[in-house]
């Protein structure tokens, strides 16, 4: 049997995670590595559900996987929590983007 791929492994922490909560949109924060490399890259993807009632189908808006089975630190937090992070911390002033 193969190693998980970091695409499928994120995805499967997604599933668990909607399965805590609920299927919504989600940033993932995560770090991922070849198996025989050292060096960890640190990587953000937006998830998206498909539906509210669907805790299967899991989309990223990027490719970031090309080959790593290695993933560590995965942190999910819900889209809108980072969005409403992103206006109260006074990034977004009178329409426009600091």
């Amino acid at each position: 049997m193969r190693e998980k791929y970091s695409n499928d492994q994120i995805a499967d922490a997604v599933r668990a995670y909607w399965k805590q909560t609920l299927p919504q949109d989600v940033v993932v924060f995560f770090e991922q590595k070849y198996s025989f490399d050292v060096i960890w890259t640190s990587h953000e993807e937006v998830v998206f559900c498909e539906s509210d009632f669907d805790y299967e189908t899991v989309s990223f808006l990027n490719d970031f996987c090309e080959g790593q089975t290695c993933v560590g630190n995965i942190r999910i937090v819900p889209l809108c929590e980072v969005l409403e992070y992103y206006a109260e911390n006074g990034l977004v002033k009178g329409g426009e983007v600091e």
